[in-house]
């Protein structure tokens, strides 16, 4: 992450985003799946190596770090399966409990996932971990085409205030 984060915030926007803005304009089926799974696994990895950059600050016990970057694979995992499995045409749907039950551990995963890196940057800026400060984050990171603008600067800064 310390080498990443020599990059501008401009440039993880672009990294992040530009697979998914190939795949709005390919019209063939198979290489617009594959660019919308390259952004996930690109948006995850975002998710991932800011938990391990951060760890640096907090020292987090193992199992939360191996239950975060589970719930990620996971999540990379579940949505490639989804769109394998379900892509147009396949006469496939998920309806019914699965469907809600799917839905549910989606939503679940990703409300973890903000609330951990939303915690753990708040306890390496030395923050008080309370409801306001914590929403304000896990927005940021909920929203990240937005939030990448502040999140990249907040990094950098403890990057900078760690080296004397």
């Amino acid at each position: 992450m310390e080498k990443l984060l020599k990059f501008k915030s401009g440039h993880f926007f672009l990294g992040l985003f530009i697979p998914w803005a190939i795949s709005a304009f390919i019209s063939d089926t198979l290489t617009n799946d594959i660019m919308s799974l390259i952004g996930y696994v690109f948006y995850f990895g975002f998710f991932m190596l800011s938990y391990d950059y951060m760890d640096a600050f907090t020292k987090a016990d193992n199992l939360e770090k191996v239950v975060f970057f589970l719930i990620n694979i996971i999540l990379i995992l579940l949505y490639g399966g989804i769109v394998i499995f379900f892509e147009e045409g396949s006469g496939l749907e998920i309806d019914g409990v699965w469907g809600l039950l799917s839905a549910t551990t989606y939503f679940v995963f990703f409300a973890f996932i903000f609330v951990t890196l939303a915690k753990m940057l708040l306890l390496c800026e030395h923050k008080k971990v309370n409801f306001e400060n914590l929403f304000q984050y896990i927005i940021l990171f909920l929203i990240l085409p937005v939030g990448i603008w502040i999140l990249i600067p907040k990094f950098k800064k403890l990057h900078i205030s760690t080296q004397y």
